[in-house]
């Protein structure tokens, strides 16, 4: 199931063997199974406190899960960095920091405007388990995914009360959003219910995903999913990953379209900065180039101006538009119920 996929996270991400896991996968040495009964086991939930429920001072954004009429269930990107066990627990401490002040902050928060945040946390692959023991890799994304799989049906059966749904995810978090696609909206009275899915920040094939789910190629489409990976302009996947270019899937969240019309400055709602603090409107430009995503650097802050790729800055970049654009999805959606 998992075996291209590993392919196209290593083009995604920096090589640092360092960590890698000295031994094969051990089902009997996996971290204790999540129990989703249990709210401290959820990282963003309606009923708790959590850094999905901010917003950054600007122009009088607020967090309005309290009266969304449509829930997101958000998965969040690889974090599991240091040890040396293939799956982070759900009780890591230093897991779940960087969960809460990191990828619920920066991209979950997106949502608040418009959707409930559930968010569990998932026993996820090591991040340098994508470099070695192919076999053990399967086995340890499908310990994640197990979990994703069961947190979304507790979520069915516990929370959503029949409400519309977004899925969204980023990195290792979109892969899981990519298989909850792929095994739950094949089922019509689930598929109904999507609003979209926000699987960013993952390689998706020409005809991988579309045979349940078509691209989204209309801002106010429903029923439909988003995807993109963003780089500096000009460059592409060199060496042993120029195969990944061309053959890819792509919308660009300035316009929200598929084709190769250029997005300019003046259509960037603004970014979020990385403190949290700050937004930058018209941040960067964006332009479909052979399935990735290019952007100027001219206006971007800081060390950013040296970037080649922006796999961590997925949401961060177009954060104003893909909050404008969820809000549009959900408002298309209850129109044509």
């Amino acid at each position: 199931m998992f075996r291209w996929y590993t392919i196209v996270l290593l083009f995604l991400v920096s090589c640092n063997l360092s960590r890698v896991p000295r031994h094969h996968f051990n089902s009997d040495l996996k971290p204790p199974t999540p129990d989703y009964t249990i709210l401290n086991h959820w990282a963003a939930h309606p009923d708790k406190i959590d850094g999905a429920d901010t917003v950054p001072p600007f122009q009088g954004l607020a967090n309005q899960q309290a009266v969304a009429r449509v829930d997101v269930f958000y998965l969040y990107p690889t974090l599991y960095f240091e040890g040396d066990a293939w799956n982070a627990s759900v009780e890591d401490g230093s897991v779940n920091k960087s969960v809460q002040n990191l990828a619920l902050r920066h991209q979950a928060t997106v949502f608040n405007g418009s959707c409930r945040i559930y968010a569990p946390y998932y026993r996820q692959m090591t991040y340098h388990g994508f470099f070695t023991h192919p076999e053990s890799r399967t086995l340890a994304l499908e310990l994640a995914y197990g979990d994703v799989r069961t947190a979304f049906l507790h979520y069915l059966e516990n929370f959503s009360e029949g409400r519309p749904f977004i899925i969204a995810g980023h990195s290792q978090g979109s892969l899981m959003a990519k298989l909850l696609v792929e095994e739950f909206m094949q089922v019509d009275s689930l598929r109904e219910r999507l609003v979209a899915a926000y699987c960013i920040g993952w390689v998706f094939r020409e005809g991988e995903t579309t045979d349940v789910l078509p691209l989204c190629d209309r801002p106010e489409q429903t029923g439909c999913f988003v995807t993109w990976n963003t780089m500096a302009w000009g460059h592409l996947p060199k060496g042993r990953y120029k195969h990944l270019v061309g053959g890819n899937l792509c919308v660009n969240p300035l316009n929200w379209s598929t084709d190769d019309v250029y997005a300019g400055y003046q259509d960037n709602l603004g970014g979020l900065g990385r403190q949290f603090d700050t937004i930058y409107p018209k941040v960067c430009d964006a332009q479909i180039h052979d399935g990735f995503l290019w952007i100027h650097r001219d206006q971007l802050p800081g060390l950013a101006k040296k970037m080649k790729r922006f796999h961590t800055a997925e949401y961060n970049l177009y954060w104003m538009n893909i909050r404008e654009n969820v809000a549009l999805r959900v408002d298309a959606y209850f129109r044509n119920d």
